[in-house]
């Protein structure tokens, strides 16, 4: 009998510990830039240079030495600031200088294709992903055409529309970028 109940009482509280454990939420990807900024053991040095706005996005050129290997690694830094009751915050997302010809044909592709023709009745979305988390593209909403990135992937608040002309402006400012990097 206190066999018995011994071996209940340890099923249970096995069954409790398990049930207790919490599940672990997805860690974010991260662009090569993030990886080697965030690196054990480095010793770097962070360059940025503002190219300009495109409605509330900013974009800036950023250079990553490592100053004990002297690696530099570059890209481009997107951000905007959400405002909310209460209060604000900055999100931001990096693209790597190997993918920003791909974000460029995109923003190529939606500008020249995508806006210029017809809106569909249905629901259509035309979506760029890079490796670090930053989504951008368009989607049709009331018969119109609009643009958008999202800066953070899990984070619903780091969603920023852009009409046609912001878009366009924003592909302006990514390509002058790419000649900087």
């Amino acid at each position: 009998m206190k066999k018995t109940l011994l071996i209940g009482l340890l099923l249970a509280s096995a069954t409790l510990t398990y049930a207790q454990v919490k599940k672990a939420t997805p860690e974010a990807a991260k662009s090569n830039i993030e990886t080697i900024s965030e690196q054990a053991g480095t010793f770097s040095k962070k360059d940025f240079v503002e190219i300009g706005k495109a409605k509330e996005v900013t974009v800036e050129v950023i250079k990553i030495t490592d100053l004990l290997s002297n690696k530099i690694v570059s890209g481009i830094k997107l951000s905007a600031n959400y405002h909310a009751s209460y209060g604000s915050d900055t999100k931001s997302a990096m693209l790597d200088a190997d993918e920003i010809d791909a974000f460029l044909k995109v923003i190529d592709y939606i500008n020249n294709k995508v806006f210029t023709s017809e809106v569909p009745e249905n629901s259509v979305e035309y979506n760029f992903h890079s490796r670090g988390g930053f989504s951008g593209g368009a989607y049709n909403y009331s018969k119109k055409w609009k643009g958008y990135v999202k800066l953070e992937k899990y984070d619903s608040n780091s969603y920023f529309f852009l009409d046609q002309e912001a878009f366009k402006a924003l592909g302006a400012l990514v390509s002058e970028a790419k000649t900087k990097l």
